[in-house]
């Protein structure tokens, strides 16, 4: 198998951060001792509960999930890069003055 696309990394993490980090904001917003606190402080606590959160429970499951679009077997890919080569023999065949502006 082919290690995952890093575009498709990308979308991962993003599709696990976002909850996360939405869920994190509203729980945190809700502590009345929170607009006292300082922005370093802040930044230690959400980082020290929302990067385990993510490493340890939300991206193996992501990752699990999402298997087989993250990971292509090595024969996909090479029946669609043949499926391209010939998409695109057609799209070069087809005449071009008939393209509407």
């Amino acid at each position: 198998m082919d290690t995952p696309l890093r575009w498709k990394k990308l979308c991962a993490i993003w599709v696990g951060m976002y909850p996360v980090n939405i869920a994190s904001s509203w729980l945190i917003t809700m502590l009345p001792w929170w607009g006292d606190v300082t922005i370093p402080v802040r930044s230690a606590i959400v980082v020290t509960f929302v990067a385990p959160l993510m490493t340890f429970i939300m991206m193996p499951a992501l990752t699990r999930l999402l298997a087989p679009w993250l990971r292509r077997r090595r024969a996909h890919v090479k029946s669609e890069r043949c499926l391209l080569a010939a998409l695109d023999a057609i799209a070069d065949a087809s005449p071009r003055d008939c393209v509407r502006e």
